[in-house]
């Protein structure tokens, strides 16, 4: 019979001390910890835990961003479509990695607008611009530093696999989001910005996979092709059932709850679609479905299904114009009277 193995507990060593550093974290099971804390309800229910991470996710342009902001206005107003604050004097950090500090101006300058404010509160609301500030890295430490001079209740990332070196490196990967657990470990609710793959709903390389497992609460927000309204939907939670939040996209970064009126008239649908559509047919006339729907694809860079939506919509505004040559339909453009360039609504 094998001898069994001792485990020599008293060889190993002790790396407590009296101060309590590197102690275990033992969970006291005499007093309870504080309840914990929600920053937000919509319709009765609440949402954004403190002292967690949350993943907003979504194709590029669905509108990931703009629901960010509409916590943020929340949280100055008092209710922005239909989601209120559950406190007074909520705080937020905002941090944006892509857009230039003109673009983020007017972002900022959008938000405080649709809060009823002149201008932006530095007192409750400071806003960090990272483009251009060194490699991801130097970023990523700017966010801990941010944090620890002004640590707010809602930390605001739009664009957090610009923090990490290496967003398809495992270890990498694993560090950076060590550093933002950090931030949610001091008691803030961190939400972070991360873009979808087009095959799939998830979110792109290991760290988009580490925060997908991570996070308390994942909303996927989606846009159609050519649309102007969005749906910002939970997915998972490790806490409460949220029901979906729709808004619409309207001038100067501003959105509205749906049902408002609409800044978007059938016209600007119709110019902002033929933008898409026209680069296709730079070099052909006409082309066939199937044709269409992969050349749409392979210069948007979308998914199959997005792209036959596109399609759809586009025959629905008479964007694309049908015609029959024997039993073949081809699609083709009814006339070039609008200039294609990459406008949109960047949010």
């Amino acid at each position: 019979m094998a001898k069994q193995k001792v485990i020599r507990f008293d060889l190993w060593p002790d790396h407590s001390d009296a101060g309590g550093h590197d102690a275990l974290p033992w969970l006291d099971l005499r007093t309870p910890p504080p309840p914990l804390e929600y920053l937000f309800t919509y319709q009765g229910a609440p949402m954004i835990a403190a002292a967690n991470f949350h993943l907003f996710k979504g194709e590029e342009k669905a509108g990931k961003s703009a629901a960010g902001l509409a916590l943020i206005v929340a949280a100055l107003s008092g209710s922005f479509l239909g989601i209120t604050p559950s406190r007074d004097g909520i705080s937020v950090l905002w941090i944006d990695t892509e857009q230039d500090a003109s673009t983020l101006f007017e972002k900022v300058q959008a938000a405080a607008a649709m809060a009823g404010l002149t201008q932006m509160p530095e007192d409750r609301v400071r806003v960090m611009t990272l483009r251009g500030c060194g490699g991801p890295a130097d970023a990523l430490d700017k966010v801990v530093r941010g944090y620890a001079e002004h640590p707010a209740d809602l930390v605001f990332i739009d664009g957090v696999v610009d923090l990490c070196e290496a967003p398809n490196d495992d270890e990498k990967s694993r560090e950076t989001w060590r550093q933002i657990e950090r931030l949610a470990v001091r008691g803030a609710a961190v939400l972070g910005v991360i873009h979808t793959t087009y095959a799939t709903e998830k979110a792109r390389g290991h760290l988009g996979s580490i925060l997908q497992t991570k996070a308390g609460e994942i909303y996927l927000v989606e846009k159609p092709e050519g649309g102007t309204t969005a749906t910002w939907k939970q997915t998972r939670s490790r806490f409460k059932p949220v029901d979906s939040i729709e808004f619409e996209f309207q001038d100067n970064f501003r959105i509205a709850a749906t049902g408002q009126e609409k800044t978007f008239t059938e016209a600007e649908s119709y110019a902002n679609m033929y933008r898409r559509f026209a680069p296709l047919f730079a070099d052909v006339e006409q082309m066939r479905y199937k044709e269409v729907v992969r050349a749409y694809m392979d210069y948007h860079d979308r998914k199959e299904s997005a792209a036959k939506k596109a399609v759809s919509f586009a025959v629905e505004l008479r964007v694309l114009e049908k015609s029959m040559d024997g039993s073949t339909v081809y699609y083709s453009l009814p006339f070039s009277g609008v200039t294609p360039n990459n406008d949109e609504d960047s949010l």
